[in-house]
């Protein structure tokens, strides 16, 4: 490979990497938002811009799933403390 097609290639993993970025911000955001991962996932402004396996792959960040899993214990501590 010659050096104009890596420079291009890195471009590209940039741009894709930033996007992917944005989307995760996004879905965080919402989930802090208190909205749950499959409406986030179902929305037109997520469902326009990843298919299914980019939809997969983001699921399988770490990121997602920590705010996912403090989502989940807000909602069990809000509930636990409603019953005392």
């Amino acid at each position: 490979m010659g050096l104009v097609e890596d420079i291009k290639g890195f471009f590209n993993d940039f741009a894709d990497n930033t996007f992917e970025d944005r989307m995760i911000d996004y879905i965080v955001d919402n989930i802090d938002e208190g909205k749950s991962l499959e409406e986030i996932l179902n929305a037109p402004y997520v469902k326009n811009r990843l298919n299914e396996a980019e939809r997969d792959q983001i699921l399988n960040n770490p990121e997602i799933a920590q705010a996912s899993l403090e989502e989940v214990r807000e909602v069990f501590e809000s509930l636990k403390k409603e019953q005392e």
